[in-house]
């Protein structure tokens, strides 16, 4: 039985097969794939933030004169991340690319990386440099039934794999799930998922649940070391930068080390059993978990549905009885996700948002007023300077003034000696003012 452990664009999984995933693959730890380069003559490529990868049309046979201007060979979106329209033929043809290619705003698939159970062999695939064809075999593993797949936060993995190659995980678990249960098994647990929503403490927060990253579920477990706990962080936005540097493949390399650190200590304290009844039921939750997105993420939905907090319905089955939908995440659930809001005339009626969403939309706005408040503190801060700075320009003119007078004024008794007078008795035979 061998396991694998596999990242896609920032979150991991875990792959349990029963066959050897390297003749699977028919990939060896440390080999680079042989991707053969095919001249393209004369391209555009649409490389928007949403397109998993480029596309390219060939409209002519001659190439590009202004791409070996520029130093690069031929014309080849995989070689080079920018391409020149230089015809009316090429911007018509790229006006005419469907539209949800060209507004795809939420993400890409960038790279994929599979390990073993314990860490030992890890394998990264380009996404953008791989075709369909060349990942079928991953893609048949993940989308296998009779394979577990332990992932964590595999929502927009799964969402992805879907919306990009037409296949989901077969038999997820999300260790995410598995680590809020156990945080609700701990009551001590509570209090510290209660400090994280302290902006909203004043609200019904009975039922929600904060989701954590993979340290702080190692620092739950009482871990406070692991192999690349100290890495330094990195601008996500550059994962579609080819090559990439080597920062972001020691990111990756230290996620698959990280979820295999987190499957670890959940097997050695009992929170994953073999049992049947157990297994299956973490299954039924992941499952839940993983697809409650079954299309891509509305652009104004986004701030309702990418929070830390766990979406409801998702622990326990959907309730019966009456649905409703919530105008903000538009998912419908069960009447007992909303919460009554009192009227002026002490009468109560239905919110049309659920519990989560007005949570998300009060801290939204207390993290406003907290702005708000620290742009006001920060103005008063300011203009406190700069009167302090006018006075004390106003008091150095004013001794300069001082200064200057001595300068040409005598004693009384015909001295000649130079003597500063005070401010209230001197005297100024030369009348100036």
């Amino acid at each position: 039985m061998s396991r694998l452990i596999a990242s896609s664009f920032g979150a991991t999984a875990l792959y349990e097969s029963s066959r050897s995933f390297r003749g699977e693959l028919r990939c060896h730890q440390g080999e680079t794939p042989n991707v053969r380069e095919r001249p393209v003559s004369r391209t555009f490529v649409t490389r928007t933030a949403g397109t998993r990868r480029a596309q390219v049309a060939r409209l002519a046979a001659t190439p590009c004169p202004k791409s070996r201007s520029h130093g690069s060979p031929l014309c080849n979106p995989c070689l080079s991340p920018t391409c020149y329209l230089d015809s009316s033929e090429l911007c018509g043809a790229l006006r005419r690319l469907p539209r949800t290619l060209r507004r795809r705003r939420d993400g890409a698939l960038s790279l994929i990386t599979v390990g073993t159970r314990d860490g030992s062999s890890i394998f990264l695939f380009d996404a953008l440099r791989l075709s369909a064809a060349t990942l079928q075999p991953l893609f048949t593993l993940l989308a296998s039934p009779s394979v577990m797949q332990v992932v964590w936060d595999g929502r927009t993995d799964d969402l992805e794999l879907r919306r990009s190659y037409g296949i989901g995980l077969g038999r997820p678990l999300d260790l995410q799930i598995v680590d809020i249960i156990a945080r609700t098994k701990i009551p001590s647990r509570d209090g510290q998922s209660a400090g994280r929503l302290a902006l909203v403490s004043h609200m019904e927060l009975k039922g929600i649940h904060v989701l954590g990253g993979l340290k702080h579920a190692l620092q739950n477990r009482g871990v406070q070391d692991s192999p690349g706990w100290d890495l330094p962080k990195i601008d996500h936005t550059q994962w579609l930068e080819r090559p990439l540097a080597p920062a972001y493949l020691q990111h990756a390399h230290n996620d698959v080390l990280l979820l295999a650190r987190v499957l670890q200590e959940y097997q050695i304290q009992g929170l994953i059993s073999l049992q049947p009844e157990h297994l299956q039921r973490l299954e039924i939750i992941s499952l839940r978990y993983v697809r409650m997105h079954p299309k891509p993420i509305a652009p104004k939905l986004k701030r309702y549905a990418h929070t830390n907090i766990l979406p409801l319905e998702i622990l326990e089955l959907p309730r019966p009885g009456s649905r409703i939908a919530c105008d903000k995440c538009k998912r419908v659930l069960a009447r007992q996700c909303f919460v009554y809001a009192e009227l002026r005339n002490a009468r109560e009626t239905l919110r049309t948002s659920c519990k989560v969403c007005n949570v998300v939309e009060e801290r939204m706005r207390a993290v406003e007023r907290r702005l708000r408040q620290k742009r006001r503190r920060a103005a008063v801060d300011q203009l406190a300077k700069a009167t302090t700075r006018r006075q004390s320009s106003e008091e150095e003119r004013k001794s300069t003034r001082w200064r200057m007078i001595s300068l040409c004024c005598e004693r009384p008794d015909g001295c000649t000696k130079w003597k500063t007078p005070t401010p209230l008795v001197f005297t100024n035979p030369a009348g100036l003012h």
